[in-house]
């Protein structure tokens, strides 16, 4: 089928002989391993660098593993008209090269926590040259040229992998890498797993820059040992400060926190029983295959380990043969080869449920395609056996991805969000794209899972790819992915309409009314709308799925909202039922603050502070702003402002103290909070006084007012984007008076608009300074109107100035 896929069996055996014969001739028997069983080389005789490189791995040599590697498997050969073939060798040279850039990396951090730096530094440029757009690599680069004194080095090394991802891809970098680069400049130490929090940004672009897998910091220098623990004890209230001003004037909520009930079920084993065949002698040898490759295609997928069938005595029932190999699943299947065609019927069954059905497919190929026969079952098998509401997902990827690997990382990418794992499932999703660059549900999903984990510039790019390869979905699909990606951008109103109308024509569909009403809590509050309009989609979606843990922790949200603290009750304890212990210990925190249990929630918040390893970074936020609790956000924020760690942790709990002090009104306390924190974090503090200082219900000395405007005029272009660095000076100036300088920076923040991001922003921007204009004008009309039209549904992530512009 590799090879010869237009000849039949016989003729296909025969090219076989002559290559055989024709080997023979020129290299003599010794090529071939001795034996009857299948065709080998003798590795005695014939080298080969892929066998030596798989035997180095097996036997933990990784650094002679790598030197075997010299660039991908049958680089530029090619085989005229052999789709199988080529679809073989591009899955190996992806597999290959994943085995060696994960025995690269774990050379480089084996030779980090040896620290031996130069092996580290070597290491980290072989992973960086093997997988050049690679955040993760590229960071270890920098790590790595920091530890041996190179910070030049390193800044250089961000600036080339950012101009290689624009020039590749057209993609802007990843947010941890100029944040890193921001660190260095700065020359401030930070500690392992910490954040740097440049900018008071409000959403979830804020979140991508200061939770990524990892963290976004990296030592500059080896902490000692007591503040190596710090920041494990704070990490939980890192969320806080970001969303504490949307409290302040009645917040829209984060897009980002999520409970999804774990997914511990162990692997199920199966086997595939002898397909029974007709068509002819030939066809019995066909069967055989056949059953090789289904066991093969199913091993591997979530739940599903493949085990050999057992030898049994003729006329053993099938679940009978099952229970002697060891497996609770079992296929039973008919092949049909004729001259031209094959046709083949199987079915999968459960032994635990009598033997019952649980899966069926049918499938046909040409004569010579048993692979891609094979392939079509086990897809036909997986679609068939995802019949909850749940899993229609899975059904739709299973019938529009044509790669039985893509369609098992994509799978293993489920398994692993419904767990909460969302780095992992990003790079399961990763990997499905990567084998199948048009599986258009795949980067739905890896959108999805990247939002979850708070990284919104690769959720954006993900949704935007998910449309861009939409065609092989059905409808319904086509209409929900084109929604979403509406939502991540912004278009909130024409979103709601895309949802509403699926859920119109497909009111069982338990993914769009999920998405509905995820848009109508987490947008509504930009729209001034209250979010528990959510309520129904959440309860549509628990009819359709009664455990389904998004909508069970969604709906308590709501209820507390509401103060139905009854149903909060109920909700919160049943999703706790399936959670995992991050999402546990979650639902319990929403439901001793939303119940106000004071004794509960004194024990929240010391496991909080004690057990920070099961804590989800979102947690705070959610009892500080969620549930408008000033004084828990204010508990958080004094322990860290007095850890003695890095300077860097105590500027972020002052920057809390000092929101918190603001909220109450307090902005001789706010004040005094910030110039604590300004020498650690001067852009962080320069854009919050910017914010405080428009407030018609404060008046700053004119003295101030010019301090900060000069504060604003030395901050680095990385320390705060060029566009919200004129903006916010221009807001000082307007205070101050001066229309003048004020205008002339609205008319240079037009002048920069284009479809870019950064374009979109300064445009906001430009609308949002000329509204201001307005009202200086007296011309209250006018200036809503340019708020109106600003787009901050779209940027309200970029600034906390769309929290005082609402």
């Amino acid at each position: 089928a590799y090879l010869w896929p237009e000849s039949d069996e016989a003729r296909g055996r025969n090219s076989l002989k002559q290559a055989l014969f024709a080997l023979r001739r020129e290299l003599g028997d010794a090529f071939l391993a001795p034996g009857t069983g299948p065709l080998r080389l003798d590795s005695r005789f014939i080298h080969s660098d892929v066998v030596a490189f798989e035997d180095a791995l097996r036997a933990g040599d990784q650094a002679a593993a790598v030197e075997l590697y010299r660039g991908p498997f049958l680089d530029g050969f090619f085989v005229e008209d052999r789709g199988e073939f080529e679809r073989w060798a591009e899955v190996e040279r992806q597999r290959l090269h994943g085995l060696c850039l994960e025995a690269l990396t774990n050379l480089a951090e084996g030779a980090e926590a040896a620290r031996d730096r130069p092996a580290a530094a070597r290491w980290w440029r072989r992973c960086a040259a093997a997988d050049p757009h690679s955040p993760h690599a590229a960071l270890g680069v920098m790590r790595a040229l920091v530890a041996v004194g190179d910070r030049a080095g390193a800044i250089e090394h961000a600036r080339l992998y950012e101009a290689g991802l624009q020039d590749d891809l057209g993609l802007p970098p990843d947010e941890s890498i100029r944040e890193y680069a921001r660190g260095i400049r700065q020359q401030v130490p930070v500690a392992q797993g910490s954040t740097r929090y440049s900018g008071a940004v409000m959403g979830p672009p804020l979140v991508a820059a200061m939770v990524t897998s990892g963290g976004v910091a990296f030592p500059l220098d080896e902490p000692d040992a007591d503040e190596r623990s710090i920041p494990a004890s704070v990490w939980a209230a890192y969320m806080v400060p970001l969303f504490l001003a949307l409290a302040m004037a009645g917040a829209a909520l984060s897009w980002n926190a999520r409970s999804a009930p774990a997914d511990s079920e162990a692997p199920s084993r199966l086997t595939v029983l002898p397909f029974e065949t007709l068509g002819g002698p030939a066809s019995g040898e066909l069967g055989a295959g056949l059953d090789a490759l289904v066991s093969s295609g199913l091993d591997g997928l979530p739940e599903i380990r493949s085990v050999p069938v057992a030898k049994t005595r003729d006329g053993t029932p099938p679940s009978a043969v099952a229970h002697q190999s060891g497996a609770r699943l079992y296929v039973t299947g008919r092949l049909i080869a004729d001259r031209d065609s094959l046709r083949a019927f199987a079915t999968l069954r459960d032994r635990a449920n009598a033997g019952g059905e649980i899966g069926r497919a049918e499938a046909q190929a040409a004569r010579g395609q048993l692979f891609e026969l094979a392939d079509r079952l086990v897809r036909g098998l997986v679609a068939d056996r995802a019949r909850g509401p749940g899993e229609r997902l899975a059904r739709t990827a299973a019938m529009t991805t044509r790669s039985l690997p893509a369609l098992k990382a994509f799978l293993d990418g489920d398994r692993r969000l419904r767990a909460e794992n969302y780095r992992a499932a990003i790079d399961a999703y990763g990997l499905a794209v990567q084998i199948d660059s048009a599986f258009g549900l795949a980067y739905y999903r890896l959108s999805v899972a990247a939002d979850r984990a708070g990284e919104d510039e690769q959720a954006v790019r993900s949704a935007r790819l998910a449309a861009r390869f939409s065609e092989r979905l059905p409808e319904r699909d086509r209409r929900l992915v084109t929604a979403y990606l509406m939502a991540r951008t912004g278009l909130l109103d024409e979103s709601e309409r895309l949802y509403r109308g699926i859920v119109t024509d497909y009111p069982e569909d338990a993914e769009t009314w999920l998405q509905l009403g995820e848009l109508l809590l987490h947008g509504n509050p930009l729209r001034g709308r209250s979010g528990t309009e959510a309520r129904e989609p959440f309860a549509r979606v628990l009819t359709l799925d009664p455990q389904q843990g998004d909508a069970l922790v969604h709906l308590a949200r709501v209820a507390a909202l509401e103060g139905g603290t009854a149903e909060v009750d109920s909700l919160v304890r049943r999703a706790r039922a399936g959670a995992s212990p991050p999402a546990a210990l979650d639902l319990r925190a929403i439901r001793t603050f939303a119940l106000t249990d004071r004794p509960g929630r004194a024990r929240t918040v010391r496991d909080l502070l004690v057990r920070p390893a099961l804590v989800p970074r979102h947690l705070p936020l959610k009892v500080a702003v969620r549930l408008d609790d000033l004084e828990g956000t204010a508990r958080f924020a004094t322990v860290l402002a007095n850890v003695t760690g890095t300077c860097d942790v105590r500027a972020l709990g002052g920057r809390m103290l000092a929101e918190v002090a603001f909220a109450r009104g307090q902005a001789g306390d706010a004040g005094r909070r910030l110039d604590d924190t300004a020498r650690c974090e001067p852009a962080a503090v320069a854009e919050l006084r910017a914010v405080m200082s428009v407030q018609p219900f404060l008046s700053p000395a004119e003295a101030d007012l010019r301090d900060l405007r000069h504060s604003l005029e030395l901050l680095d272009g990385l320390d705060l984007d060029p566009s919200l660095r004129a903006y916010y000076s221009a807001l000082v100036d307007l205070r101050l008076g001066d229309t003048a300088s004020a205008a002339g920076a609205a008319r240079d923040l037009q002048l920069i608009q284009d479809s870019t991001a950064a374009g979109n922003l300064a445009r906001t921007l430009a609308h949002s300074l000329i509204a201001r204009l307005r009202v200086a004008e007296h011309r209250p009309a006018a200036a809503l109107a340019e708020l109106e039209g600003a787009g901050w549904e779209r940027m309200a992530g970029k600034s906390m100035a769309e929290v005082s512009d609402r």
